[in-house]
């Protein structure tokens, strides 16, 4: 996400940038479609239209009330935007960029999120403040590609996203004297009702977010482990998953990073599975090792003989499907890998890949386990005694 600096002013500190993306679904990353379409300043209050209803009981003095049911729709707040070329068309009820209507249309709703304009912008060398890229990346956001200090983490914590909302109309507007970057104000409606069950939860500040369990910003389900933690067993994943234990297998924390060790010629992995990620992404990076893998689909975090897997040397990358202990391979390169590399699958349903450095290499048809959610990473006992790896992940 970046804001558009280069057809709108640029504000730093007290001001907010305000994002839109078509209604988020809560099936991909909310923070992926974002557009920039301007920024705002001064306060946001949100009227929530509070209605009242009361259980009574009669009385002879008169109906006693014995509980109150707060209801309320559609809270809604004023905003003053100094609109992007982007926003002009969207400060109307259906998004078409005109106030005078010649027949009805589909009103057009948006997901917003408003955030601190701080957040966007670094200094550089010369002291000079400057925009940068923010992406949000397996549960974490990156600004200008490093982790947020504690400062910008608050920013992000202040924010508010809305799930759906729509806009009131704006009228065209344009004065010389500014360059056209007038500041206006439109109506903004979010689409709420409290006296349904989950009417609370379609908008809220990004910090209550842990109030809200059954929500993420992410899809459900990925598994991210860096291994930072103490040496000894495996345990836990960062995301919480449970990694399997294979007999005669070491697999454990050493200096955090994984270390394999053991196991007999196809059984030397660590499987770990996460209920419903039949598709997805999975890397690792190779800190040492000859002959590695990446599994996925695989019977459970338990049996490595039934799988999809990445296979990786020197001098080869290999797309395998194993079943009950026998291998088929679904395609090959004669190009390997080097220390320092990432490897991986990457599978959405019948295609299945596999990837070198986040790079597509491979590409085969296959349905085999397509039902199955485990995933792991291992390796070649025979050749390969003491690999080293890093940073897992499973996107979807």
């Amino acid at each position: 996400m970046q804001l558009l600096a280069a057809n709108t002013q640029r504000y730093d500190i007290g001001r907010a940038a305000i994002w839109r993306r078509t209604v988020w679904d809560g099936t991909d990353n909310l923070f992926d479609d974002f557009v920039h379409i301007g920024n705002t300043e001064g306060a946001i209050d949100i009227a929530v239209n509070p209605e009242y209803s009361e259980l009574t009981l009669p009385e002879t003095s008169g109906p006693a009330a014995i509980k109150r049911f707060l209801a309320g729709e559609h809270p809604e707040f004023e905003l003053g935007i100094f609109p992007s070329e982007a926003g002009l068309a969207l400060f109307t009820p259906t998004a078409r960029g005109t106030a005078g209507l010649e027949r009805r249309r589909t009103a057009r709703e948006h997901t917003l999120w408003i955030v601190p304009e701080e957040l966007f912008l670094k200094r550089d060398a010369g002291g000079n403040m400057v925009e940068v890229e923010v992406t949000y990346e397996i549960g974490e956001f990156l600004k200008d590609g490093l982790p947020l200090t504690a400062e910008e983490q608050l920013l992000v914590d202040m924010s508010m996203v809305i799930w759906r909302a729509d806009f009131s109309r704006s009228t065209p507007l344009y004065r010389h004297e500014d360059g056209g970057k007038s500041l206006r104000s439109v109506t903004v409606r979010a689409q709420q009702d409290f006296t349904k069950p989950d009417g609370a939860q379609l908008y809220l500040i990004m910090g209550e977010l842990g109030d809200f369990p059954d929500i993420g910003i992410e899809p459900l389900g990925g598994i991210v482990d860096n291994f930072n933690r103490a040496n000894g067993a495996l345990g836990n994943a960062d995301t919480g998953q449970t990694w399997g234990n294979l007999a005669n297998v070491t697999a454990a924390i050493v200096s955090n990073q994984l270390r394999i060790t053991g196991g007999t010629e196809e059984k030397a992995a660590a499987l770990i599975t996460q209920p419903g990620l039949v598709d997805g992404t999975g890397q690792v990076t190779r800190v040492a090792g000859s002959h590695n893998r990446v599994y996925g689909r695989a019977t459970s975090n338990t049996d490595p003989d039934n799988c999809i897997r990445c296979h990786v040397q020197s001098d080869q990358v290999v797309l395998q499907k194993v079943v009950a202990g026998a291998i088929t391979q679904l395609g090959i390169i004669f190009t390997g890998i080097v220390n320092g590399d990432t490897f991986g699958l990457r599978l959405a349903g019948t295609s299945v890949k596999a990837l070198r450095n986040g790079i597509e290499v491979i590409s085969a048809t296959e349905s085999f386990n397509s039902d199955k959610s485990t995933w792991g990473v291992g390796q070649f006992h025979s050749f390969d005694q003491g690999t080293i790896l890093d940073n897992f992940s499973v996107t979807t």
